[in-house]
C-alpha cells in the first residue's frame, strides 16, 4: 500500500516536473497571446476609429458636395436669370429703338407738315399784305408812279391828286417809292420835261408818315404845272432805269413821241419781264378804244394790270 502510494506519489511528482515546464511555456504563450490580443484589440479600435473618421469624412464630403452642387445650381440659375434679363433688356432696347424710330418719323412728318403749314401761312400772309391800288394788286414793295402832266390832264387834277393819295395812304415803312412826272413845255414842243420826287432820280423814298405826306404834297404841286404834250415812251424808258419793282403809269391820252406799237415793242423788250408795268387810264378813256387797247396790252405784256379811272372810286 505504501509502495503503491509512494509509486503514485513518485509518478505524480514526475508528472508535475514534466508538466511544470510545459505549463510555464504555455503560460508564457498565453501571456504572449493576451498581449497579441490586446494589440489586436488596439488595432481593431484604431481601425474602427479610422473607419468612423473615414465615414465621417465621406459624409462631410457628401455634404460639401451637396452644398457645392446647390451653390452651383444656384449660380447656374442666377446665370440663367441674368441671361434672361439680358435678353429681355436687349428686346426692350430693340423695342425702344423701334419706338424712337417711329417717333423720329412722326416728328419728321410733323416737321414737314409744320413747315408746309408755315409756308402756307406765309403765302396767306403775303396775300393778305398785298397792296391794292385802285384795283391794281401787287406784291411789289418798291414802286414808281409815272404821272402824265400834259395839258389835257388839267381836267383831271382832282382825280389825280385823290388817286395818288388813296394809293399811298395804305403804305408803311416797308414800302419805297418815287414819282416821275412828264410832259413837254407846250403843245408844239417835243423835248420832254421831267419832274422827280424824291431827288435825285432814281432815289426811292421810304413811305413812312412823312414820306406819305411828301408824296401827296408833291402831286398837288405838280397838278398846277400840267401843260404840253405826252412823251410816254421817253418817260417809260427813264422809269425802267429805276430800282423800282413795279411801274404805275397814269395817263389820259395817246403819246406824241411814238406810236402804240413802237412803245409796246420797245418797252416790252427793254423791260424783259424785270418789272411789273401797270396802267391807269384817267378821264373819259372809254371814248378811245384804241387808246384803251394800247394801255391794256402794255400792262398785259409786262406782268401788270389795266385800270380805268374816270372819277374817284370808279
Amino acid at each position: 500500500m505504501v509502495d503503491l502510494f509512494a509509486c503514485a506519489m513518485g509518478a505524480f511528482m514526475l508528472l508535475m516536473i514534466i508538466l511544470t515546464q510545459y505549463y510555464q511555456k504555455t503560460s508564457r504563450d498565453f501571456e504572449e497571446a493576451q498581449r497579441n490580443v490586446f494589440l489586436l484589440e488596439q488595432l481593431r479600435a484604431q481601425a474602427e476609429s479610422a473607419s468612423r473618421k473615414a465615414v465621417e469624412a465621406r459624409i462631410e464630403a457628401e455634404k460639401m458636395a451637396r452644398v457645392n452642387a446647390d451653390e452651383a445650381e444656384a449660380m447656374r440659375q442666377k446665370a440663367n436669370q441674368a441671361q434672361a434679363e439680358a435678353r429681355s433688356a436687349v428686346a426692350s432696347l430693340e423695342e425702344a429703338k423701334k419706338k424712337a424710330n417711329r417717333q423720329v418719323k412722326d416728328l419728321e412728318v410733323a416737321r414737314r407738315n409744320a413747315e408746309e403749314r408755315a409756308r402756307s401761312l406765309e403765302r396767306e400772309l403775303e396775300e393778305a399784305h398785298r397792296l391794292a391800288f385802285l384795283g391794281i394788286v401787287t406784291q411789289a414793295k418798291k414802286l414808281i408812279f409815272v404821272v402824265d402832266m400834259s395839258g389835257s390832264m388839267k381836267e383831271y387834277k382832282t382825280i389825280t391828286e385823290q388817286a395818288v393819295a388813296q394809293m399811298v395812304d395804305p403804305m408803311d415803312s416797308g414800302y419805297q417809292m418815287s414819282m416821275l412826272g412828264f410832259h413837254t413845255d407846250s403843245t408844239e414842243a417835243t423835248t420832254p420835261i421831267f419832274h422827280v420826287w424824291p431827288e435825285p432820280f432814281p432815289t426811292l423814298r421810304t413811305m413812312n408818315s412823312s414820306g406819305i405826306s411828301e408824296a401827296k404834297a408833291t402831286v398837288r404841286k405838280w397838278t398846277s404845272e400840267f401843260r404840253g404834250q405826252t412823251p410816254t415812251l421817253t418817260a417809260l424808258k427813264k422809269a425802267l432805269n429805276s430800282s423800282a419793282e413795279a411801274v404805275i403809269l397814269f395817263t389820259d391820252g395817246n403819246p406824241n413821241d411814238a406810236t402804240h406799237d413802237e412803245i409796246l415793242s420797245q418797252i416790252t423788250s427793254q423791260n424783259a419781264g424785270r418789272k411789273e408795268i401797270h396802267t391807269v387810264a384817267v378821264g373819259d378813256y372809254t371814248e378811245d378804244a384804241e387808246f384803251v387797247s394800247f394801255l391794256f396790252k402794255l400792262a398785259d405784256r409786262n406782268g401788270g394790270q389795266f385800270v380805268g379811272l374816270s372819277s374817284l372810286g370808279n
